[in-house]
């Protein structure tokens, strides 16, 4: 995932790590276009019953089922929009728990997770920072909105998620 989902242009290193600038036409970035994330993204996956992350304060989170007797890995219930931060005094910040949006198989996941990605680059709040974040995204349009574009950009709907249980 980490892999799919970094960046291809080497312009965070020029910029933030005093690399050398590029050399000739400018790099294709095909995943953030010109532009990124509005914000920071975080991304993580869970085996239950341990929720070692606590999945439902990421932003992107993978939610691993096996089969209860092969313990084979069958597919994923993917969540979105999670995070706990908030700043003191203003009300438009809030911490927000994922949702459970639906169940994906192992072949899916880089797919859907990119597009998850690409929603937030394409709808992610750019003019107040404190607002940026995929949680306020869905908050702000809606956990059915968010389905709707998600399911549009993939061509297909996630299945129900499956029965999963921390302890």
């Amino acid at each position: 995932i980490s892999e799919h989902l970094k960046p291809r242009t080497r312009a965070y290193h020029e910029i933030w790590l005093d690399g050398e600038k590029l050399v000739g036409p400018a790099e294709d970035e095909p995943l953030y276009g010109p532009v990124y994330l509005p914000r920071k993204f975080k991304t993580a996956v869970v085996v239950p019953p341990h929720n070692d992350v606590d999945i439902f304060s990421q932003d992107l989170g993978f939610i691993a089922i096996l089969d209860d007797q092969s313990r084979a890995l069958l597919g994923f219930n993917l969540t979105v929009a999670g995070g706990l931060g908030a700043t003191h005094g203003e009300p438009q910040t809030f911490p927000r728990i994922a949702d459970v949006i639906g169940f994906l198989t192992p072949d899916q996941m880089l797919k859907v997770g990119e597009n998850v990605v690409m929603i937030q680059r394409d709808f992610g709040d750019r003019t107040d920072r404190k607002h940026a974040r995929f949680k306020y995204t869905v908050a702000d349009r809606g956990v059915e909105w968010f389905k709707a574009e998600l399911f549009k950009r993939l061509g297909f709907a996630l299945l129900p998620p499956r029965e999963y249980k921390f302890t």
